[in-house]
């Protein structure tokens, strides 16, 4: 059987100095555009149009272009004078590896019988639903510790505003397959990107979003999408995109030891072996070998859902593939009216965006999944590698109108991934698979959660240091946050332990920890509680969720109750069994049916066994 090529795309190379002037300057021209000032933007000169503008994260080792119309990288259609690299996303720096071509962010949600969801980068069809404001409005801030700028969290802030409301069809093109223009959730986006000039942080980018409803409609179970076109190559190899791995990585043992495991929801993508053009072993410094993902860090949701969907876009619908599950009386199968893998139109982008479905990884692809569609015909052309976008999404949300949901995730890279490749024989088949090194990226991942919340840090001054591990020298007894909370049973007593913090107090820090590996002590070891007691929620009053501790003195089940101020139960959680230890659960401000509650006074009840304990909060909208 023949394979036809995948869908050729637009790409320029960066060694051509004539090529790539003529190119920036015919795409000045042809939307206005003046060339990259020293604050790393671009603008159209044209009052009239979006101030569409894109900046370079250039301090550490990932040099990524960030932009203000909820797009990632320049999906070769801009170039980055600024460093002069002519990449997305390059990494490890300085080495002219690619790692992207471009990623945008996907929000969804019902509105009233509508399905809808509006899309920063989407590459088939090519549509873009997120635009600034018009100039001199609309423009990207970027702040610095080295100007010392009291507002500045990192070594380089680079912030941008975006909305989806605009509707001119020359500027937001109409999505061919709903046959019909945009329509609007309502949403502004305030898009908030930090990196640090540091050892610790030199692998990170940190994202903290925060989505606002803009509209007069309530956003029924919205879902927040990253979608992600990574392609990997060296400059100026810009054919070498489509040799590509993806997957996703849910754990990883931990590099604290004593056997805990980190939970890191991972979305990756890399080369498949590690060479571009022309390239043996042994490995340099410039091969191929890094990973690059996508790591949630926070969202405020007791029931987060999280699903991860790659796929290989290809105009022809028989070879546009992705993994599906092939689906039940409960849960039918959905075509996408176009191939197996591209979710064209709103209503099959909130399916995937909303479906429960991590799919399998790309070199398992020859393998047999029960529950799912068969591979392709050409999967064994695919499990070596391929054009690959995916998809991570998570919800869902309900927001009414004047309400900000706050989202943080990383952008993350991983060197020594593809190490054991020169060590790779035929006769070990695509089992070599087993062997990729997850271990850097996985550090990084967890080391960005901690940096963006520092663990064993009393943030607001409360007593509550986050969430710790024990690990007892002389016990077999390991505590770990996968199995359950991560506190020592009381009956158990060690004569030599060390105390790991692996969560802040839940207020973010953004900024780099001051034991960033060890954290063994922030001050004193916290003890086990006295006696049960219920902190006051935080923040009080509250828009859109709220934090509550409490404390327990032995072990208990555990249940929240929330009721208005009728005495009516509003929402009840069954928290279930805890040891003793110091605790925070997290409302999210919805009744048991999911739907959003009014403004007004609501009470909170904890329930421990014989133990209950009530106080007072207000819900502010």
């Amino acid at each position: 059987m023949t394979t036809p090529k995948f869908k050729a795309r637009h790409r320029q190379p960066i060694f051509s100095l004539v090529l790539l002037i003529c190119l920036l300057l015919a795409f000045q021209v042809s939307l206005g555009m003046a060339p990259i000032d020293s604050s790393n933007a671009i603008r159209p000169a044209s009052l009239s149009s979006p101030n569409l503008q894109a900046a370079v994260h250039d301090v550490n080792k990932v040099h990524l272009v960030v932009t203000n119309k909820g797009q990632l990288g320049w999906d070769g259609k801009i170039w980055d004078s600024v460093s002069a690299g002519g990449g997305s996303c390059l990494y490890p720096y300085p080495y002219k590896i690619e790692n992207l071509y471009a990623g945008g962010f996907w929000v969804g949600a019902i509105v009233g019988d509508d399905t809808l969801v509006t899309t920063g980068y989407n590459d088939f069809p090519d549509i873009s639903e997120f635009w600034p404001e018009s100039s001199p409005d609309g423009a990207i801030i970027s702040h610095s510790t080295r100007d010392s700028d009291p507002e500045t969290k990192s070594d380089l802030d680079i912030i941008a505003v975006y909305t989806d409301t605009l509707t001119d069809t020359d500027i937001v093109k109409p999505d061919p397959y709903d046959n019909r223009p945009h329509k609007p959730l309502g949403i502004k986006i305030t898009q908030s990107s930090y990196t640090w000039n540091n050892p610790i942080a030199e692998d990170i980018v940190i994202f903290y979003m925060k989505v606002s409803n803009i509209g007069p409609n309530i956003l029924k179970k919205m879902y927040f999408g990253i979608y992600i076109d990574g392609d990997v190559f060296r400059y100026p190899n810009v054919t070498g995109y489509n040799d590509d791995l993806c997957g996703f990585r849910k754990t990883n043992e931990s590099f604290q030891g004593c056997n805990f495991i980190d939970t890191l929801n991972l979305a990756w993508i890399s080369d498949n072996n590690g060479f571009d053009a022309g390239d043996n072993c042994p490995y340099t410094d410039s091969s191929l070998t890094s990973v690059m993902g996508v790591h949630l860090i926070w969202a405020p949701s007791d029931s987060l859902k999280t699903s991860f969907n790659w796929w290989i876009m290809n105009s022809d619908p028989q070879y546009d593939f992705g993994p599906r599950q092939i689906g039940t009386a409960e849960d039918p199968f959905r075509d996408f009216g176009f191939g197996l893998g591209t979710p064209v139109g709103d209503a099959n982008k909130y399916y995937m965006m909303s479906h429960p479905e991590i799919d399998y990884d790309q070199h398992e692809i020859t393998s047999l999944h029960p529950g799912w569609l068969p591979a392709p015909e050409n999967a064994m052309s695919i499990v070596r590698g391929a054009d690959i976008r995916y998809l991570l999404s998570f919800g869902p949300f309900e927001m009414e109108p004047g309400q900000t949901l706050p989202i943080a995730f990383a952008y993350v890279g991983g060197a020594h991934f593809l190490d054991e490749y020169c060590n790779y024989h035929p006769a070990f088949g695509w089992g070599w698979y087993d062997l990729l090194g997850f271990d850097d990226i996985a550090k990084n991942a967890v080391m960005a959660g901690w940096i963006y919340d520092n663990p064993g840090v009393d943030t607001d001054g409360d007593g509550y240091y986050g969430k710790y591990r024990i690990c007892g020298h002389d016990s077999i007894l390991v505590v770990d946050s996968l199995s359950h909370p991560p506190y020592f049973e009381s009956t158990y007593v060690y004569t030599s332990a060390d105390t790991f913090y692996y969560t802040g107090d839940a207020y973010p820090d953004l900024k780099i920890p001051d034991n960033p590996t060890d954290i063994p002590d922030p001050g004193p070891v916290p003890s086990l509680p006295d006696g049960f007691s219920i902190g006051q929620n935080y923040p009080n009053p509250f828009n859109l969720s709220t934090v509550i501790s409490y404390d327990l003195p032995r072990r208990a089940e555990v249940s929240l109750t929330i009721y208005n101020i009728m005495g009516q139960i509003v929402r009840k959680i069954e928290i279930g069994s805890k040891p003793a230890g110091k605790y925070s659960v997290v409302w999210d401000g919805n009744n048991d049916d999911g739907q959003a509650v009014a403004s007004g006074i609501y009470l909170y009840k904890i329930d421990a066994g014989s133990c209950t304990a009530t106080k007072k909060m207000i819900l502010l909208k």
